[in-house]
Formats: structure tokens, C-alpha cells, sequence
């Protein structure tokens, strides 16, 4: 957490999952460091399952923040 990862999908429909773990309760925010609106993102773990675009990502949709607090364990964030 706290670091960027990068990477490419290969084709259309691709998906990449990356997974991390969390020792404590955890408030975390997601960026696709672009402006395409194309990229969706599901994360799953011990709290369920949320997703949401990129693009909405930060969206006030989500006010008053796009930040979503974790329980701790581990989560795979898939793109």
C-alpha cells in the first residue's frame, strides 16, 4: 500500500489481480494514474466484494469520500 503498481492488460477483456494484506483496519483509495473511463476494478476480501470504474473511482458520487475503509486481511483488487 502506499505504492504504485504498474502494468498493462493485453487484450480487451483482460484482467490482472493483484493481492495484498492488511494487519488493522485500513482506509485505502484506488487510482488508475490515467483519464480513460474504460478500466473497471472489483475488490474482494473479508468485507465482500465493491467495484466501481475508474473513472468513478473518485467520483462525488461517493462523497463526501471515494475512500473505502478495510477490516484487516487479505484483498485481491482485480483490473
Amino acid at each position: 500500500l502506499s505504492q504504485v503498481t504498474s502494468g498493462s492488460l493485453g487484450q480487451n477483456g483482460a484482467v490482472d489481480r493483484y493481492s495484498f494484506t492488511v494487519a488493522a483496519p485500513t482506509t485505502v483509495s484506488f487510482d488508475s494514474l490515467t483519464d480513460s473511463g474504460g478500466l473497471l476494478w472489483t475488490l474482494s476480501g473479508p468485507s465482500g466484494t465493491v467495484g466501481r470504474s475508474f473513472q468513478d473511482a473518485d467520483s462525488v458520487d461517493y462523497a463526501p469520500s471515494s475512500a473505502i475503509t478495510l477490516a484487516p486481511g487479505t484483498y485481491t483488487l482485480a483490473i
